[in-house]
């Protein structure tokens, strides 16, 4: 049986740019930079999300009441939307892996949403992205890796996880899962042995 891959959403699958998504959050609400920044990161709300403290429906609510209700749902999952550019040679030569594929990333409840919308075409790539507030734990513990292998009902030895960050593919080493530091779809193919 050849290994199922589990890719990083942000930083591997897509360029992660926070930056944008900041800008497009304070361009949609005419809050300044540094006030969305504090009402959403600096207070904790966001990485509350990110660990499963939050709801779906809740973590949405309570991001929009953060914002003054400054803007409608709609505007909110196309700002955040911003953060993830999708890595256009990377992202065609996931099509062509043999299924199921699937993607683990650490994000909160508004990224499934956009996934279901401005970033469906990133998540019609996957047999099913997981994000970190459904196992209510976040990489680089080893505990968001078997939770992961339990929801999927994997084998952690029949899988390899890709990632852009050293300490997240030793993190899933130490539970069993195989692991490639990602450095470019070039170099990834030939890990794998697909050049």
């Amino acid at each position: 049986m050849s290994a199922v891959l589990v890719f990083d959403l942000g930083g591997v699958v897509c360029e992660f740019r926070p930056h944008a998504r900041l800008a497009a959050l304070s361009r949609a609400s005419g809050l300044h930079p540094d006030a969305v920044r504090r009402a959403l990161w600096e207070s904790g709300l966001e990485a509350r999300a990110e660990r499963g403290a939050l709801g779906r429906h809740e973590a949405v609510d309570l991001v929009l009441a953060a914002l003054d209700h400054r803007i409608d749902r709609s505007a909110l999952i196309e700002a955040w939307s911003r953060a993830f550019r999708p890595n256009v040679a990377l992202c065609a030569l996931i099509r062509e892996l043999p299924p199921p594929v699937y993607a683990l990333s650490n994000n909160g409840p508004i990224v499934r949403e956009c996934l279901d919308r401005e970033l469906a075409g990133v998540a019609s790539l996957f047999e099913r992205v997981v994000l970190s507030w459904e196992l209510s734990a976040v990489k680089p513990d080893p505990v968001a890796y078997s939770r992961l292998a339990a929801t999927l009902d994997l084998a952690p030895q029949d899988a390899i996880v890709i990632d852009d960050s050293t300490e997240n593919c030793r993190a899933a080493r130490r539970v069993g899962f195989g692991a490639i530091r990602y450095r470019g779809p070039a170099d990834l193919m030939r890990r794998l042995g697909r050049t």
